[in-house]
């Protein structure tokens, strides 16, 4: 790290800041000064490199070398948990007054940009807020807005997080961070969750808010399918299907409401060149049971044996899909039925998408109804 320092009485500037760490490397000047506030202001640019931190070879390894320094308790407790539980406790630092402008900060992989980021920092009596976060995808040029705000002012710490994004070229961001190369598409995300907790699980177990997803055209592969069906869908698919190494994906559309730690989808809907999928989900985070009813609805005549409805149940990170016994399951007090689904592919699932995006149209629909 490399600066020039100024003193001032009740002051101290560092100008032309040069930080440089482990895949961070960090631009700018900083302003301390006891009279005003905020007492401390900065600004910065820079660039992270996300393949410092993503190492895929030994991603097992390090997981069980975690697992083995757990105790007992805490490897049956953190076995089928997906959400970490990241401390999100900042009371001690009520004491910061601060500013920090953010410009032009460069999130890469290897030696490829994928986002730039502008934004503003504001730390004030325990409420810490990052907001807005302006990110520029570098792949289509398009700028999605976010927010984080942390309260931890009260004596139970508050988290909200809200995004808005339009057309995610979520296929070049694969193909960029080396994922995979069989993926293309765009869509539209718009999440608004708050949560309370000192751990981002437990602000996630008592979550409230909603998420909607649309994604339009696109190309899905082969293997996703079969991973996705855990070899249900290869018997149930025909053999020329699956000779293909990748289908055509018309559109998606999820909406899901959230309320104390329950996510319920109140859209869910998938559309291929051969086959639309309509169904229901409910997600318990607080326990991370999932528990849904997928309807397929072939449109070849190839393919009429595929439509008997799916079950997915079990945690979120071993959950199984399997032939439904019946068209209603249950998760605690909740009923999961076909009767939305149903309703949903007799109208819309003997079409397909063709000129425009009936996803989006549906969803359309959904919010003008809500």
């Amino acid at each position: 790290m490399s600066a020039q320092v100024a003193t001032q009485r009740d002051a101290l500037t560092l100008t032309n800041i040069n930080a440089n760490t482990d895949g961070i490397i960090l631009k700018g000047e900083l302003s301390y000064q006891h009279t005003q506030s905020p007492k401390l202001t900065a600004s910065t640019s820079g660039s992270i490199n996300l393949a410092h931190y993503i190492d895929k070879s030994n991603k097992t390894k390090r997981s069980i070398e975690q697992s083995n320094k757990q105790s007992p308790d805490e490897k049956e407790k953190n076995t089928n948990r997906i959400v970490p539980k990241i401390s999100l406790d900042y009371s001690q630092y009520r004491w910061l007054d601060a500013l920090v402008n953010i410009q032009d900060f460069s999130i890469n992989y290897n030696d490829t940009s994928v986002l730039k980021i502008d934004s503003q920092f504001i730390a004030s009596n325990g409420l810490f807020k990052l907001s807005p976060i302006n990110a520029l995808s570098t792949s289509n040029g398009r700028t999605s807005v976010s927010s984080i705000e942390l309260d931890s002012s009260r004596p139970l710490n508050t988290i909200k997080y809200s995004i808005q994004a339009d057309k995610i070229d979520y296929g070049n961001i694969l193909k960029q961070l080396e994922v995979t190369n069989e993926i293309r598409g765009e869509m539209d995300l718009n999440i608004d969750i708050s949560g309370q907790g000192y751990t981002l699980r437990e602000a996630v177990e008592s979550s409230h808010g909603e998420l909607k997803i649309v994604a339009d055209k696109g190309k899905v592969p082969r293997w996703l399918l079969e991973l996705w069906g855990s070899g249900l869908l290869r018997s149930l698919f025909p053999t020329t299907w699956l000779e293909d190494s990748s289908t055509e994906l018309n559109c998606a559309v999820g909406h899901f409401k959230v309320e104390n730690g329950i996510m319920r989808s109140q859209t869910l809907l998938t559309d291929t060149k051969r086959v639309t999928v309509a169904g229901e989900v409910i997600i318990d985070w607080r326990t991370e049971h999932i528990e849904g009813i997928l309807k397929p609805h072939p449109k070849e005549v190839t393919l009429v044996h595929i439509g008997s409805p799916l079950r997915i149940s079990g945690s979120l990170k071993n959950y199984k899909i399997s032939s439904a016994e019946s068209s209603v399951v249950t998760l605690g007090k909740w009923a999961i039925g076909l009767s939305n689904p149903a309703t949903i592919i007799l109208l819309f699932g003997n079409t397909g998408a063709k000129d425009k995006n009936p996803c989006e149209s549906l969803m359309q629909e959904h919010a003008n109804s809500s």
